[in-house]
């Protein structure tokens, strides 16, 4: 078991150092693609009802945030031609996927209901399992008109684009992080005190959403956008310094006791997609651990992998 643990670390360190490197070769770090596909598969268990539920919800969202910051990269905001590209790259993978998938449902709205995949029959409400998600009448044209409108603006989608929040707070966290460090980069030329300023504005920003989140207001998803930002920033910081931390089993198993810990404590809902949580240090915490515990896993598979 040591021999395997301490070749686990010669890989998790083999990986660091080549995606540190990754601006002067084509090397890819195999972890980070490994750690996305253990949060999909996270997902959809935390989605389907599956075991430890309560477990998953504390990081398995704010896990494809972080990485999301990770790979976010400085060169996007150096000058205004490279705000315009990674804009237009956004919109292509963000923006785009969310209208496309929610007016596919829109449209097939009526149809849904037609084949009794929606309902409008009062008596459902009436049964053992009832309908969590409400009655369901036939769109007009006005309505229809009106709702993609909505749609198109990022206002809304359809409940069965409900998972697509997802794309569309991501899509403004990225949007305005681009801008946002562009303008605060021809404002403040000291590398210093442009990375404090930056780190003032996201916890600032992680407070507002706390703050929405105590009033119950979340119009337009904007506490979710605002406390996921804070979420993103944690992969900027990870980006920055992790030449500093080592993914080790001590790290791993620190993280899984604290996840444990806010498992056990927690007593509210927690759901970041809601912007539902219990104070911006529980967030934080269980989401850099989630996100710890999620790569070290990677690294165990990728290291697996490779010994056969």
């Amino acid at each position: 078991m040591t021999n395997f643990l301490s070749k686990c670390n010669t890989y998790i360190h083999k990986d660091n150092k080549s995606e540190l490197t990754s601006s002067t070769s084509k090397s890819r770090n195999v972890t980070f693609d490994i750690a996305k596909g253990l949060g999909i598969i996270l997902m959809v268990l935390a989605h389907a009802g599956g075991p430890f539920i309560k477990f998953i919800y504390l990081f398995h969202m704010p896990l494809f945030f972080i990485l999301s910051g990770y790979f976010f990269k400085e060169s996007c905001y150096l000058n205004f031609q490279e705000v315009k590209t990674f804009i237009k790259k956004r919109l292509k993978t963000l923006y785009i996927p969310f209208i496309a998938c929610n007016l596919v449902f829109l449209i097939l709205h009526n149809f849904f209901l037609d084949i009794n995949f929606y309902t409008n029959n009062p008596l459902f409400e009436k049964g053992t399992e009832g309908n969590s998600f409400g009655l369901k009448n036939y769109y007009t044209i006005p309505t229809t008109t009106l709702k993609t409108f909505y749609t198109l603006i990022l206002a809304t989608g359809e409940q069965l684009g409900g998972a697509t929040w997802f794309l569309k707070v991501l899509f403004f966290i990225t949007i305005f992080s681009c801008l946002g460090c562009f303008i605060l980069k021809k404002l403040i030329r000291n590398q210093k005190i442009f990375e404090i300023s930056q780190a003032a504005i996201y916890t600032t920003l992680l407070f507002s959403g706390f703050i929405l989140y105590l009033k119950n207001f979340n119009f337009y998803a904007i506490g979710t956008m605002f406390s996921c930002s804070a979420i993103f920033y944690l992969g900027i910081l990870y980006k920055k310094y992790e030449f500093k931390i080592k993914i080790n089993f001590p790290l791993f198993l620190f993280c899984f006791l604290i996840l444990l810990f806010c498992h056990i404590n927690n007593t509210q809902k927690f759901e970041i997609g809601g912007n539902y949580y219990n104070t911006p240090v529980w967030l934080i915490l269980a989401s850099s651990s989630g996100f710890f515990f999620t790569l070290y896993l990677s690294c165990l598979l990728y290291t697996s992998d490779a010994a056969d």
